[in-house]
C-alpha cells in the first residue's frame, strides 16, 4: 500500500485572513457604525442589536481570548428574529474564533454553513471549500471531504495541489476504480506537457491496480513509474513477472539475464549458471566466461550449491572463450562470404563483448542489412551491442524494431527504459 503524506494546505486562519472575515463597521447599522451607506440595501445590514455583542467579540478576538469571542457569537444567535443575512454574518464571525480556539468541528459547522448560504464570491467558496474538506479529511470523513473537493472544482478551481488531494481521497475513500481513471488522466496531461508525473500519483496508480486485482494494469503503471523513477524492487517484481509468464518464448531468456545484469539485480547461483549455460548453447562463450567472472567476484558462486559443478562450467567457458578469440580473428573473411546475416550478428555481438566494439558494430550492420532468420531477436541483439558502448540512440532505435508476441516486444521496452533512465 502507498504510504503518504496528505496534502497540507495553509493553515485556515491564514487561509481565512485573505478573505476578511471580520465584518466591517460599515454592515452595522446607523446605532452603532454613525452612517450608514446607501448602497448597501437594508436586509444586507447588521440590526442596532449587533453593535454591543460586536464590538466585544472584536475586542476579545484581538485579544486572542478566543473562547470569550465565541461567547459572544451565542449572544448574536440569542437575537430575536435573525433574517438570513444576520444568520450567515454569525457563522462568519464563528469560523475565525472556533478556528483560532481550535474547535475543528465547530469551526467546519460554520464553514457549512457559510458554503450552503449562496452568499461567497467565488474566491470565498474557493477558499472555504478547500479548507474544509482538509479538515474533513483530517477528521477522517472522507466522503465528506470529496464532496466539497467537488465543489471546489465546480467553483472553477484549477489547484494542482487540490487536484493531488482529491486522488488521494479517493484512494483512502477505497474508490480504486476512481483512482485508477484519475491518476492515468494527470500522468497523461503531465506526459504530453513534458513534465515529470509525481512519484506519488504513479504509486497510486500501480497500488490502485493492485486493489482491483488488475495485472495488465499494474504492469502498465508499474513501467510508467519506473520509466522516472527507475528503483531496485520494482525492477526485481516487474522483471520477475515478466520471467514467470508462461506465455512468453524462451527465446529471450538470455536477453532476460542480460538486462538483469546489465541493471545490477541480484542473481541466484541458478541464474548464474543459467545465464552461463545459454551463452555457451548461443555462441558466446566470451559472454559465459564473463557471467561466471561476475558470479566469482560478487560472492555467490564458489561458496555453496554444487561446487564442482560451478567450477566444471567456468573452466569450460574460460577454454572455450579462448578458443573463440582465434575464430574472432577471422571475421572479415567470414563477412566477406556472408550471404545471410545472422552468423554476423552474433560474431558482431561476439566482438563487442570481446572489447572489439568498432569491428563488432561493422559486422552486426552488415548482417541486420543482408537480413536474418529472426529479425526480431537480431534487432534487440543490436540495441544491447549499442546500449553497452553507450551508443544511446542507436541503441533505441534498434529496440523500437524489436515486435513479437511472445515477448521480445516487452522485453525490448524494458531495456529501452534502462538505455532512456537507467538504475544506478
Amino acid at each position: 500500500m502507498t504510504s503518504f503524506r496528505p496534502v497540507r494546505f495553509a493553515r485556515l486562519a491564514l487561509l481565512l485572513a485573505a478573505v476578511n472575515l471580520l465584518p466591517s463597521s460599515g454592515l452595522i447599522n446607523l446605532a452603532y457604525a454613525n452612517e450608514k451607506k446607501a448602497a448597501v440595501p437594508a436586509e444586507e445590514i447588521l440590526r442596532s442589536e449587533f453593535a454591543a455583542p460586536y464590538k466585544a467579540y472584536e475586542e476579545l478576538m484581538k485579544a486572542k481570548d478566543f473562547k470569550g469571542a465565541l461567547a459572544k457569537v451565542v449572544e448574536m444567535e440569542a437575537i430575536p428574529a435573525l433574517t438570513p443575512f444576520e444568520k450567515y454574518k454569525i457563522e462568519r464571525f464563528r469560523i475565525p474564533a472556533a478556528s483560532s480556539a481550535g474547535d475543528n468541528p465547530l469551526t467546519m459547522k460554520s464553514l457549512e454553513a457559510a458554503l450552503n448560504s449562496g452568499r461567497l464570491d467565488k474566491s470565498e467558496h474557493l477558499i472555504f471549500a478547500q479548507s474544509l474538506a482538509s479538515m474533513q479529511f483530517n477528521a477522517g470523513d472522507y466522503a465528506a471531504a470529496l464532496k466539497w473537493i467537488d465543489s471546489y472544482f465546480k467553483a472553477g478551481g484549477n489547484d494542482a495541489k487540490v487536484r493531488a488531494f482529491y486522488i488521494q481521497t479517493l484512494y483512502v475513500n477505497k474508490e480504486y476504480a476512481k483512482v485508477a481513471t484519475e491518476t492515468q488522466v494527470d500522468i497523461k496531461a503531465d506526459i504530453a506537457a513534458n513534465r515529470t508525473p509525481s512519484e506519488i500519483l504513479l504509486r497510486f496508480a500501480m497500488d490502485s491496480a493492485i486493489k482491483l486485482n488488475d495485472k495488465p494494469a499494474y504492469i502498465a503503471a508499474a513501467q510508467q513509474f519506473l520509466g522516472f523513477y527507475p528503483q531496485r524492487e520494482l525492477w526485481d517484481d516487474v522483471l520477475g513477472r515478466f520471467f514467470s509468464n508462461t506465455a512468453n518464448s524462451d527465446r529471450w531468456v538470455l536477453s532476460y539475464y542480460r538486462l538483469k545484469m546489465q541493471m545490477g539485480l541480484t542473481f541466484t547461483i541458478d541464474e548464474y549458471t543459467d545465464m552461463a549455460e545459454m551463452a555457451l548453447r548461443a555462441g558466446q562463450p566470451g559472454e559465459a566466461k564473463l557471467t561466471m567472472e561476475h558470479g566469482y567476484k560478487a560472492g555467490v558462486l564458489g561458496k555453496s550449491g554444487d561446487l564442482k559443478k560451478q567450477t566444471t562450467l567456468r573452466d569450460r567457458a574460460n577454454k572455450l572463450a579462448n578458443e573463440d578469440i582465434k575464430t574472432l580473428d577471422q571475421a572479415d573473411s567470414m563477412a566477406a562470404k556472408a550471404k545471410e546475416g545472422t552468423g554476423l550478428v552474433n560474431i558482431g555481438y561476439a566482438l563487442v563483448i570481446n572489447g572489439k566494439a568498432d569491428k563488432g558494430i561493422a559486422l552486426i550492420e552488415q548482417g541486420l542489412k543482408l537480413g536474418t532468420k529472426k529479425n526480431d531477436e537480431a534487432n534487440l541483439m543490436a540495441g544491447i551491442a549499442y546500449a553497452s558502448i553507450g551508443r544511446k540512440e542507436d541503441a533505441l532505435k534498434m529496440l523500437a524494431k524489436v515486435q513479437s508476441n511472445d515477448g521480445g516486444t516487452e522485453l525490448a521496452r524494458y531495456w529501452s527504459m534502462q538505455v532512456a533512465n537507467p538504475l544506478k
